[in-house]
């Protein structure tokens, strides 16, 4: 026993990081078999997950137990089981007046008004292992992005700049922002995003065999796009072509509006302002037209700083 106790630790230790899935799914199963008896009484009965949308509610606070591990003379005996209480909820005073005032332009929505929606429309809802991202809100889809994601600086800065694009119009090619996910625990769960029907992004979009009018078409609308954006007094921040989104009509779009940068497509020192977004779009343009292979400008030796 001490021995599995052991090798079971080194792959908690590594978590979903570890090379052998497997082990980690023995873990899970021998972790929780001396407690099955006692989780089938704590439940209450399966949940009938047609007629109940699966919401960000259920995902976000699951009800959760922590549950004392331990054995005696070898034999395992499952210990003390207490609910875990949800945090509690954050003072929006102590984030600051900039934020408060910030938040009233938004419009707000409960994660449990927020639905999560199926690549697949004719799969059944399920409470995904994952984060998800496809959500719905009054039967309109959607893109979620978690705040855990960025820092609530940076995703302050890009929600500033979202109210600024909401200015030029519809037409720019750019993600928009629908509003914010926050209930009483937390402010600023996440950020709710107009969904885009993507192919790719631009970084696996490029190949060999891309036509070259398709490449003028892109390294345009880039252009376009990121002018308007400078005109109106937004900054791209980490421009790069993992951040641009080529949609099912082969039409290129910026996204990603934190800030960061990611080395080799912008200078450090120049991060966050119109010189690097420049910089970036000229090393992006090169990217299409250089028909340079993905592996090249991977992300291997790179890092984005947020």
């Amino acid at each position: 026993m001490v021995k599995d106790f052991y090798k079971y630790l080194d792959v908690a230790r590594s978590g979903l990081d570890t090379q052998d899935i497997d082990l980690m799914y023995d873990l899970f199963d021998w972790a929780t078999k001396p407690f099955l008896p006692l989780f089938a009484n704590q439940a209450s009965g399966p949940r009938n997950i047609v007629q109940v949308p699966v919401t960000l509610q259920y995902f976000l606070y699951p009800e959760t137990f922590n549950c004392e591990f331990k054995a005696i003379d070898d034999i395992f005996i499952p210990g003390h089981i207490e609910r875990q209480d949800i945090q509690e909820a954050q003072e929006l005073s102590g984030l600051g007046e900039d934020f408060v005032h910030l938040m009233t332009k938004l419009q707000s929505v409960y994660p449990s008004q927020v639905q999560i929606c199926s690549e697949n429309p004719d799969d059944e809802p399920d409470l995904p292992d994952v984060q998800p991202y496809r959500v719905c809100v009054d039967g309109q889809i959607l893109f979620f992005k978690s705040a855990d994601q960025s820092s609530l600086r940076n995703m302050m800065d890009a929600i500033k700049k979202y109210l600024q694009i909401a200015d030029l119009g519809p037409n720019i090619r750019t993600s928009r922002l629908y509003g914010i996910i926050a209930d009483d625990n937390n402010p600023l769960i996440g950020l709710l995003l107009h969904y885009l029907d993507i192919e790719d992004t631009l970084e696996f979009a490029i190949e060999p065999s891309t036509p070259a009018a398709l490449k003028h078409q892109w390294s345009s609308q880039i252009t376009d796009t990121l002018t308007r954006l400078h005109r109106a007094g937004v900054v791209w921040g980490d421009a790069k072509p993992d951040n641009i989104l080529i949609d099912k009509h082969s039409n290129a779009w910026i996204v990603d509006f934190e800030g960061g940068y990611t080395e080799s497509w912008v200078d450090r020192d120049k991060a966050g302002t119109v010189e690097g977004d420049l910089q970036g779009l000229a090393n992006i343009v090169k990217f299409i037209f250089e028909e340079k292979k993905v592996s090249e400008y991977s992300d291997d030796g790179e890092y984005s700083n947020q």
